[in-house]
């Protein structure tokens, strides 16, 4: 039962989403890849610091995290694979630098005692943020903490690239959901989109696979869009309604 200082669900979400839209749009003003998941997170913990944040079922999250495979899916293409192929060593390399700098900082973390082991392992691995601070609650971690510490990495790194590509010369380009919101909509494309991102939840929900929503899409979406030539459409509405939700 809700505490009487604590305002109802819907009054917490009527607070959040008029955030979402004047901190997304403060964001997308300057161009800021994401502008929606991350005005989404800010207005999040605005309402957590004033109340609490409305939580959101794990069958809505995942079905978001499902939303998010299918995109990356629908971005490969044979030119990626080609490029990934033909440098191969470069990207492994990278991927395992990565790794072994982050499992250092954890455990550095761990024993200078700074942060308890398991929430300090979660909170600097590599990968979806979403996912890390899901599964870490599992292993007896801080959620709370690994959340911030994830997404505080997210911010980080968003900014970081900014400021690097800006360097380089390269402005940031019309966003994509301008540019899919242009053209004609693919109804073949969506619905291929919405069986992924249905069997990606179930499977994340029957079989508890907590990374199941976001991996089975993009899986089983890119195999089937380099292999059978699916055409996998997300519309640029539902991203933004993902990115809120995830946010």
């Amino acid at each position: 039962m809700t505490p009487p200082h604590l305002p109802p669900l819907w009054l917490r979400w009527l607070a959040v989403l008029p955030l979402t839209v004047l901190f997304a749009a403060a964001l997308g003003s300057f161009s800021i890849p994401g502008h929606v998941l991350l005005g989404a997170l800010g207005a999040g913990i605005v309402v957590a610091i004033r109340w609490h944040a409305p939580t959101v079922p794990r069958p809505m999250f995942g079905f978001a995290q499902a939303i998010i495979g299918c995109l990356v899916a629908a971005s490969f293409d044979i030119a990626a694979v080609n490029e990934v192929y033909d440098h191969g060593l470069l990207f492994v390399a990278m991927v395992l630098s990565v790794f072994l700098i982050c499992a250092a900082m954890g455990i550095l973390l761990a024993r200078k005692r700074i942060l308890p082991g398991t929430t300090a392992i979660w909170g600097t691995s590599p990968g979806a943020a979403s996912i890390m601070t899901i599964m870490s609650g599992d292993f007896g971690a801080d959620s709370r903490l690994v959340a911030l510490m994830q997404y505080l990495r997210v911010i980080m790194v968003t900014f970081a690239a900014i400021g690097i590509a800006s360097l380089h010369g390269h402005d940031a380009a019309l966003p994509q959901s301008t540019v899919v919101a242009l053209q004609p909509f693919n109804w073949t494309g969506f619905i291929e989109a919405m069986a992924l991102c249905l069997l990606g939840t179930a499977v994340g929900v029957f079989f508890k696979w907590h990374s199941g929503p976001i991996l089975f899409p993009l899986i089983v979406g890119s195999v089937c869009k380099l292999g059978l030539g699916m055409d996998i459409a997300v519309p640029w509405w539902l991203l933004l309604v993902a990115n809120l939700i995830i946010g």
